[in-house]
Order: structure tokens, then sequence, then C-alpha cells
């Protein structure tokens, strides 16, 4: 196939990804597909019973995991597991994950049996598809309303479509919570090396140095202040970034801790290559009408900042869950 042909072909997919379910939500088209769907552990049972049927030599179910948030020990399970064992995880578990055979059987029970809309996908396409559950977006998250029957949880399964980008923003944050969750067995659902790499975990503790006065500056930004004396710097770091992500209204009231996940789902939607870290100006977080107010983030601590999100991308544009899909793959994962 001629060269010419290849990138028109290439350059009129991007375009119809772009132009479906989610591609707006990305700075870089996704090589997957998003469907929104009733998903919650009782569904997760049932989707696993109907596929591992044991009078089916060639099974569609390919591969099963699942994870407690915070558990002392969790289980791990397998397709090979006891198949009440692996019910008893999924109705117990935080996270998990059913990944099953793109086919057009698997399609048609998926839509059949448990209501999955599959209408923005291009099924002739042999890029992968995950099905995920709605999201609240700010507004639920935070007050602790729930969304499981209101105008919007419903709309996202009909239009098959996050409304707003927050709630695409929140679903990538809590998708690095579901990986490190699985991967870590349950023992903890942050990984800060599965975002900033070994490389930049020990930039942000060792090398970016903060005075007194830059945690006093920050201080009164933040309710847990504990954070900034840790006995290295990324707890000033991070919360500098926490900062930048209220100022932009990314993942808007996330906690000190949880900042990290949300680098994680920043590195994902809002760049497309790591050198569109020095496009990122973190000076906003400091206050131009108060002189006297120490400058939270220098020229120079800027351009360190943009080398850290730059090893992020890197790192997660490599690492991440939903950069690892295979193609003729279905994804359903409770997040």
């Amino acid at each position: 196939m001629l060269t010419g042909e290849l990138k028109l072909r290439r350059l009129i997919r991007e375009f119809i990804l772009f132009e479906k379910n989610q591609q707006e939500h990305f700075k870089k088209p996704l090589d997957c597909e998003i469907v929104i769907a009733q998903i919650d552990q009782e569904k997760m049972c049932e989707i696993y019973d109907y596929f591992n049927d044991n009078s089916i030599e060639d099974k569609d179910i390919l591969n099963i995991s699942a994870s407690d948030e915070g558990a002392d020990r969790f289980e791990e399970i397998s397709i090979d597991s006891d198949s009440e064992e692996v019910k008893d995880a999924f109705k117990n578990s935080r996270y998990s994950s059913i990944e099953l055979k793109k086919s057009d059987s698997v399609i048609e029970a998926l839509t059949s049996v448990f209501k999955f809309n599959f209408k923005n996908c291009d099924l002739s396409e042999n890029c992968a598809i995950v099905c995920v559950k709605p999201q609240p977006g700010n507004f639920d998250k935070f007050t602790g309303i729930s969304f499981d029957s209101s105008d919007n949880y419903k709309s996202q399964i009909k239009n098959q479509k996050f409304e707003d980008l927050d709630e695409m923003n929140w679903f990538l944050h809590d998708l690095h919570h579901h990986q490190s969750g699985i991967e870590s067995s349950g023992y903890d659902n942050l990984s800060s090396k599965a975002i900033a790499g070994e490389e930049g975990v020990k930039k942000i503790k060792n090398k970016y140095n903060v005075d007194k006065s830059g945690k006093e500056g920050i201080a009164s930004h933040i309710k847990d202040k504990s954070a900034l004396y840790r006995y290295d710097s990324s707890g000033y770091w991070i919360e500098v970034i926490g900062l930048f992500f209220r100022k932009i209204k990314y993942t808007s009231g996330v906690g000190s801790r949880d900042i990290w996940a949300s680098i994680y789902s920043f590195c994902l939607n809002k760049m497309s290559k790591p050198e569109d870290a020095f496009r990122i100006n973190f000076r906003i977080v400091n206050d131009p009408k108060d002189s006297s107010k120490r400058t939270l983030v220098s020229p120079t601590e800027n351009k360190n900042l943009q080398q850290f999100f730059k090893i992020c991308k890197e790192t997660v544009d490599k690492n991440s869950k939903i950069s690892r899909v295979k193609k003729e793959r279905i994804y359903i994962w409770f997040v």
C-alpha cells in the first residue's frame, strides 16, 4: 500500500474517532472506543457467569481481575479460579475487570442480555472497546448525592457520552485507582511510580527544593497541612500541582494524596505528547495582586514542573491501563 494512502487512512480514522463517543475529551485519539453501561458488582458476577459457561470449550472470556480498596490481603483470581470464589471476589471488590473476545456473538449477548449499547462504536474496526459505568462528575462526587437514578446517569447511558468534560476527567482519575488497586492486589490504590517513574519520583522528592516561606505560602490554600512537612519536598510540589488543577478547574476539590491520580488523568486527556508539558504555565498559582506573598512558582521552578510532567506523560503513556488495551478485545471495567 502506498505511504500516501496509509497516511490518508490514518487521518480519516483519527477524524472519525474524534467525532465519535468520547474522543473530543482527548488531545490525542484513543486506540479504543468507550461504551457506557449499567455496571456494578452484581452485574460483573452475572457477566462472568454467562461467559464462563463450562459447556463451551472455546470460551469468550479471556481474563479477569479484582481488588478490594485498601485490603490488607486480597486473593488474586484468574479464569482458572473456582467460579464461586471469583463471584465472591467480584461482589466484594471496589475494582474489577473482565476481558472478552470482540466477536459478533459477544456483542450480541452484551446487547440483548445485559443491555449494553454499542451504537457509537464502529464494530467493523478491530480496535478495543472499553465498557464503564456512568460517571458522576464533580457535583455528585463531593456532595455524596446518589446519581444512579439521576437524569445525568440515564442521559450518559442513552447518549453513550459523558455529558461534560469533568466526568471524563474523573473517570480517568479513578482509572488509576482501578489499575493500581488491581496490580497491587488491593494493597494500594495509588502508585506514584506508575505515574512518574523512578526518575520523576526522585526529582520531586529530592531535586526541587523549597524553603520555609514557600510552605507558608501554599499553606493558606490547603486544608491538610501535614503533607507539607514531610522529610522530602514532594508534599509541597504536589500541593502546588493541586492548586494548579483548582485554578484550571480540573478535578476540582481533589484531595492532597489523590492529586497523583489527577496527574495521571491530566497526562491522558490534556497532553498529546510529552513535549506538551513545556506549554503548561504553572505560574498561574502565584498571586499577582499581593507582592508581599511568596512567589510559589518561579520561572526556574516552572521549568522543573514542566520537566516533571514530561516524565509523567512518558510514563503514563507507557504504563496506563487504557494505553495497553489489545485490539479485538472488549474490556468491562468496574471503576
